[in-house]
C-alpha cells in the first residue's frame, strides 16, 4: 500500500496504524499517552534512535540520538511485535522523509534494547513506558545556554499543538529568557496544526522589534506542515535558519478508517498563501548543516552550529 500511494504526488498521504493515528491526535490535543520517549528512524536495513523527547523516559534511561537499535527484548528490531508501522509520507522519498516508526507502549511496559552506539561499541538500555507528551518535552527543553560571555534562551517545540505553544513561548520570553541576549527556537521534528502559526509569528515579530536581539531557528527535513510555514515566515522576519531544508509538506490532512486497524491519512484542502508556495518547495536554511544520524552518540551538529551562529550575531549587533 505504501508503494501504491507513493505514486500520488502529494504530501500528508500514507496508511497508518490505529495506534499511530491515536498518537497523532493525542499530540494535537497535548494528551499524554504511554511512551518510551523516542522514535526509530530508518537507515539502510536498520533503525537508529531519533526524536528523543527531552526529559522523557528514553533520555533518562541513557539512550542517545544515533544509537543503532539492534534488538528489542532480545528480538531483532524488524521482527519485534512492538514495532509499529511507518508513519512518513508515501510520496516523499526516504532520503528526504525516512521511515519513522515507534515502539508501541502500554502503561507499565518496559523494553530491553541492545544498541550499537558507535561501530563495534554496544550497550544495553532498559526503558520503562511513561505517560509523556511532546509538550512536556518542550517545557523540559527550555533552558539558558551560556557561551562566549553571552546567554541565550532555548526551547524545542516538537509539535505545534492546537493550543499551548504561543503561551509557552511568551511565558519564557517574559520570564526565564527576559534578559537573554537572543533566542534559539528549535523547529525540528514533525509538524502539527497551522491554526497557531499566526500567533507564534506575531510573538517572534514583536520580540525582534522590541529587543533588537537575534533569533536563530533550527530546522531539518522533518520540519513539516505548520513548521514548514513557521520556517518560511521566520525567514521573512530575518530569523536565521540553521540546519537542513524543511520538508516542503504543506497540505492539511484528514483521516479515514479503512478497516483492518488501518487509518488512511490523505490531503484534503489547500492552505491559502502557503500550499502553492511551499508544497514540495522546502525552505532553505541560511546555514546548511546535516542532522546527526547513525552513530552520532548523542552529538547534535545542528544545535552546535546554531549556538555558534547566534553568538556571532549577538557580537556583531553589539
Amino acid at each position: 500500500m505504501h508503494e501504491l500511494l507513493s505514486h500520488i504526488p502529494a504530501s500528508h498521504l500514507g496508511l497508518l496504524s490505529k495506534t499511530t493515528h491515536r498518537t497523532m491526535m493525542a499530540e494535537l490535543l497535548r494528551v499524554a499517552l504511554p511512551t518510551f520517549g523516542f522514535q526509530l528512524v530508518g537507515s539502510g536495513d536498520g533503525y537508529y534512535a531519533g526524536m528523543l523527547l527531552e526529559g522523557g523516559p528514553a533520555v533518562r534511561s541513557g539512550l542517545l540520538t544515533g544509537d543503532r537499535i539492534l534488538t528489542v527484548d532480545g528480538v531483532p528490531v524488524a521482527s519485534s511485535p512492538r514495532l509499529d508501522w511507518r508513519s512518513d509520507d508515501a510520496y516523499i522519498t526516504d532520503e528526504r522523509d525516512p521511515a519513522i516508526r515507534q515502539l508501541m507502549a502500554a502503561a507499565g511496559d518496559r523494553v530491553e534494547l541492545r544498541v550499537e552506539r558507535r561501530a563495534g561499541e554496544f550497550a544495553n538500555i532498559s526503558i520503562g513506558a511513561e505517560e509523556y507528551a511532546s509538550f512536556d518535552a518542550a517545557r523540559a527543553s527550555a533552558r539558558l545556554v551560556r557561551t562566549g560571555g553571552k546567554t541565550f534562551g532555548f526551547v524545542h517545540f516538537w509539535f505545534v499543538h492546537l493550543a499551548g505553544v504561543p503561551e509557552l513561548l511568551q511565558e519564557k520570553i517574559q520570564g526565564e529568557f527576559k534578559d537573554a541576549d537572543g533566542l534559539i527556537i528549535d523547529l525540528r521534528g514533525r509538524g502539527g496544526s497551522a491554526t497557531e502559526v499566526s500567533r507564534i509569528v506575531t510573538i517572534v515579530r514583536e520580540y525582534i522589534e522590541k529587543t533588537k536581539r537575534p533569533i536563530v531557528a533550527l530546522v531539518d527535513r522533518q520540519s513539516r506542515s505548520a513548521k514548514d510555514i513557521l520556517s518560511y515566515e521566520f525567514k521573512q522576519l530575518g530569523v536565521r535558519l540553521v540546519g537542513e531544508p524543511s520538508a516542503g509538506a504543506v497540505i492539511p490532512a484528514s483521516f479515514g478508517d479503512v478497516g483492518y486497524d488501518s487509518v488512511l491519512m490523505f490531503p484534503t484542502f489547500r492552505l491559502p498563501n502557503y500550499t502553492d508556495k511551499l508544497e514540495f518547495k522546502p525552505t532553505e536554511p541560511h546555514v546548511l548543516v546535516e542532522r546527526a544520524g547513525l552513530f552520532a552518540a548523542g552529538r547534535d551538529w545542528i544545535f552546535e552550529a546554531a549556538v555558534r551562529e547566534i553568538l556571532a550575531l549577538a557580537n556583531a549587533a553589539r
